[in-house]
């Protein structure tokens, strides 16, 4: 499905309401019929950008560290802590240099130097109205994922709902005293912070939602299913596709286990603290499978650290790696007491222990002495703390969960908008005992018909049924279900279930089998009839990639949506 393609289909449905427009000139409708069609000249002015994957939690989860773990740099403010309150937005650049750009709430722009946005503190006081006027910092950013997705770093959703400071606490949330200082002097209100968040988050194609419990709070909730609603084509909620959960600072569970007498080499807190968490969390609460594709954990701080760790720190580590393992574990244990000045036997300054604590945490220091013992060169240790901390998993996610559908989230995005206004604009006609322009069901249907001419948009709706637990699939079924909607790799062998080097042959004698066994699924009497359904559109899929391997016999093909790619 090319962006062309799909705006040419958004642009015929706004064609059919200009021509309305003209039509209803003074007629009593002809306002609501503008908006309407505001709302899909703005749908089809969407499809030229790029997806927006909004970063989105409470206050104070890590999100602007995970975002400088994704992007491998420190660009998102973490330790400019007056900065942290605003919105920050990366783009791959339009043209060949990067830049940074201040956006103002007046709608006035300036481009400035890295140098020059370091200085926008509390302590510049000649700048704090500047300050004070910030909307958005946007940076032009030459990483590949942004090819793809444009990231938004959200300020947090402590206070969308007006929280006062008990309600933070018992969210647990804190603002530290330096953050309300912070705010008073920027006079903002932790609302307003909130609201920025919230703005994006309704503005955003799809989210990652931190958190850092293995329980989400009913407010948590009810922001990502308003999130999912809003995309939603139907009064049906919308699909959990749009979303992923982080389960957020995961290495924070080291120091607790080890005073708890588990073995520092072989305790990882993703795979024993984190990942046991969000099992039990979903078996006791089945339904936030309903809110997220699926919950990863990581510890953005280890990931930053690998990646941005500036090279004298890696020399202060090699001093650790030669402390008695035993007494560099002790100090660990609590990373206070690992950075207090008068520490007996340390090697290195206090103030050097907190920059090491700041940067790796006390289970990255751990895990940097223990490679750097076994004498492994400096960028082999950095690359070893990057893949344990489950950050690049979550990017390859980010990448075929979001990246490869992008095309496809744009247009259910684009087309959700229009859509949704047409149904309750009609719908408040008919409580009104009004009538309502027949226009727009002729629009209505133009929309409709868009959907429709996308097989993938039936897929997805196979794949929100299978999240809603409405087909009847044994395992074997729904793994197949997944792999040839895209869910395990979007190669035509990784969408059959089978490895990249399989033959043409042997692939397209999978898929005429697949399509002979789904086609008699989608008429077998004993099956219910979302089954049937859903195992129609499956046949299709199969049949699609039969035609496309008779087709070309290239076996790189890729296969995306339910569109052969040549």
């Amino acid at each position: 499905m090319q962006g062309r393609d799909r705006r040419a289909e958004i642009t015929t449905a706004h064609g059919v309401l200009a021509t309305a427009l003209a039509a209803l000139e003074g007629d009593r409708h002809a306002e609501a019929v503008r908006e309407i069609s505001s709302a899909v000249r703005a749908a089809a002015d969407s499809l030229d950008r790029s997806i927006r994957v909004a970063v989105v939690g409470q206050i104070k989860r890590g999100k602007s560290t995970l975002v400088n773990a994704l992007l491998k740099r420190r660009l998102a403010a973490t330790a400019q802590l007056e900065l942290t309150f605003n919105v920050n937005e990366f783009v791959y650049p339009a043209a060949d240099a990067e830049q940074t750009t201040i956006v103002y709430r007046d709608g006035g722009r300036r481009t400035v130097s890295r140098a020059e946005l370091a200085k926008l503190t509390l302590a510049e006081r000649d700048r704090l109205d500047v300050l004070r006027g910030v909307d958005r910092i946007v940076f032009e950013v030459g990483n590949e994922l942004l090819r793809q997705i444009t990231l938004v770093d959200t300020p947090g959703l402590g206070s969308v709902y007006g929280d006062s400071a008990a309600t933070l606490t018992y969210l647990g949330i804190s603002l530290s005293e330096e953050d309300a200082r912070i705010l008073e002097v920027l006079g903002r209100q932790p609302e307003q912070v909130g609201a920025d968040s919230e703005g994006e988050i309704g503005s955003a194609d799809a989210v990652l939602y931190l958190f850092s419990r293995s329980r989400l709070h009913a407010r948590d909730r009810d922001v990502v299913l308003r999130f999912l609603d809003s995309g939603a084509a139907t009064a049906d909620r919308g699909s959990p596709l749009r979303s992923l959960g982080v389960l957020s600072s995961c290495d924070l569970a080291w120091s607790k286990a080890i005073r708890s007498g588990a073995k520092p080499n072989e305790f990882d807190p993703l795979v024993d603290d984190a990942q046991p968490q969000i099992d039990g969390f979903l078996k006791r609460e089945p339904e936030v499978r309903h809110l997220f594709h699926t919950i990863l954990p990581v510890s953005g701080l280890l990931a930053e650290g690998a990646l941005t760790l500036p090279a004298p720190l890696f020399g202060a580590l090699r001093e650790l790696a030669q402390v008695e393992p035993g007494r560099l574990l002790r100090w660990l244990r609590d990373i206070g007491e690992f950075s207090r000045p008068d520490l007996p036997g340390s090697p290195i300054s206090a103030a050097t222990a907190r920059e090491l604590a700041r940067g790796l945490g006390a289970w990255g220091i751990y895990l940097a002495c223990l490679y750097l013992r076994e004498n492994v060169p400096e960028q082999e240790v950095r690359d070893r703390l990057l893949q344990r901390s489950g950050v690049p998993q979550l990017e390859e996610k980010i990448v075929r969960h979001f990246g490869d559908r992008a095309d496809l989230i744009a247009l259910e995005r684009a087309l959700s908008l229009p859509e949704r206004r047409i149904r309750d604009f009609i719908r408040a006609c008919n409580l009104r005992g009004a009538d309502h322009p027949q226009v727009l069901d002729r629009v209505a249907a133009s929309l409709e018909q868009t959907r429709e001419n996308q097989h993938a948009f039936a897929e997805l709706a196979v794949l929100r049924d299978l999240y809603y637990e409405r087909l009847r699939l044994d395992e074997q079924s729904r793994h197949e279900l997944l792999c040839v909607i895209g869910e395990r790799g979007t190669s035509v062998a990784a969408r059959l279930g089978l490895p990249e080097d399989a033959s043409t042959d042997q692939q397209l004698a999978v898929a005429l089998a697949a399509v002979e066994q789904w086609a008699r699924r989608s008429i077998d009497p004993a099956v219910d009839g979302a089954t049937q359904r859903a195992a129609g559109v499956i046949r299709k899929s199969y049949g699609d990639l039969a035609a496309r391997l008779l087709d070309d016999s290239r076996s790189d093909s890729t296969y995306t949506g339910g569109n052969c790619v040549r």
